[in-house]
Parts: C-alpha cells; structure tokens; sequence
C-alpha cells in the first residue's frame, strides 16, 4: 500500500459520522451522539465528502437527506462498523485439550 493511497482511507470517526448522520439526519444530533462539536463534526463530513466525491447529504426542510450514493454506501459502512465492533470485544477462548503450553502449579 502507498502513502497516498493509505491517506485515502475513511478512518472510524467519518465511519461513525456517516452512520449517526444516516440515522439522525441531523448534524446536530449526530455531533451529540459522537459527543463532539457540531463544527468538528462540519468538518468531519466536509472530508468525507471529498473523499468519496459526493455530497452524501442534502440539507431540506425535513433535515439532512441522503443521496443515492449515500444510500449505496450506508450498507457497507455499517458492516465495517459491526466487524470492528465485534473485533474489539473479541477474547480468545482456552481449550485445555488443545493447549501447547507448560503449566507448572
């Protein structure tokens, strides 16, 4: 992998702000969910928007709506978040039949 293209990766916060936004259609509410300020979370989405070359939401009457790319993408955000979360309360699990360790007692 290259710099550049390493520098291209989402990072978990604008995972996570996609997801908020998705579901809250609010920045407001989604920077209260992420417990951070509405104008870092302005930029987070700023970031993301260039990063994936879409608006991803539009400001209406009835709050942010997502676009169709956004509505492509949510799916796969949502997965990635899921396997990082199962990832970090992962614990891995003795089985003494199996064991290649010395016990002394």
């Amino acid at each position: 992998m290259t710099a550049k293209s390493a520098a291209a990766l989402l990072d978990l916060k604008q995972l996570q702000l996609f997801d908020a936004l998705y579901t809250t259609r609010s920045v407001t509410r989604a920077a209260d969910l992420l417990e951070q300020s509405q104008p870092t979370v302005s930029i987070w989405l700023g970031k993301l928007r260039r990063q994936l070359h879409d608006p991803l939401f539009v400001r209406t009457p009835a709050g942010m709506q997502p676009t169709p790319q956004a509505d492509i993408l949510i799916g796969q955000a949502r997965e990635i978040l899921e396997s990082l979360r199962r990832l970090s309360v992962w614990e891995p699990t003795f089985v003494p039949a199996t064991a290649q360790r010395w016990f002394r007692i």
